[in-house]
């Protein structure tokens, strides 16, 4: 069956929240607290989504398949600048702040389908580049920013309930390598 990408919206919200919430525990386990994974609530990530999508300048597109939502991906203004760069001349507009995908969806070309829906708004925006951080030792989805063309650009350690983490950050200074 095709992959249909289109904009999320309000009825899609108790379907992300629940990608976002499997997302977590799926890439995250043993590298953040169990107990914390285990404690994700689906409840509490609709109330954010319910937030969220609402958000000015922001983005959320979802990848569906049989009515079913798969994925999604969010992007918009640079909230997160990678640690020295400058404000008079920034290097990135535009930052993704989350991208997520069943892992039965793992490897099917969904995440490039992802990002190149993100391209196509980061243009709506008049922009052409974008960064996002991710944890270091999420190696799959390293090597996947990196077959993007993603050049890691800055880190930061961040503490995700009771656990101190590495995220690195990825910069693509030319979206078009997106499509």
């Amino acid at each position: 069956m095709a992959i249909l990408y289109r904009d999320m919206n309000k009825d899609d919200v108790p379907q992300v929240a629940a990608v976002h919430v499997e997302g977590w525990q799926e890439a995250y386990r043993g590298m953040v607290d169990a107990d914390y994974l285990a404690a994700l609530s689906v409840a509490e990530k609709e109330k954010s989504w319910a937030a969220w999508i609402d958000s000015e300048n922001t983005h959320h597109i979802v990848a569906e398949e049989d009515g079913r939502i798969i994925g999604f991906i969010s992007v918009g203004p640079l909230r997160t600048p990678p640690p020295g760069m400058s404000p008079i001349r920034p290097l990135y507009a535009t930052e993704i702040y989350a991208v997520y995908i069943l892992s039965d969806y793992y490897r099917r070309g969904i995440g490039r389908g992802l990002f190149a829906q993100a391209a196509a708004r980061i243009r709506d925006m008049k922009q052409k580049s974008t960064c996002l951080w991710v944890m270091d030792k999420n190696e799959r989805a390293n090597r996947f920013y990196k077959a993007l063309g993603g050049e890691r650009c800055g880190k930061q350690f961040v503490e995700i309930g009771p656990s101190k983490v590495k995220d690195v950050c990825y910069g693509w200074r030319d979206i078009s390598v997106f499509e």
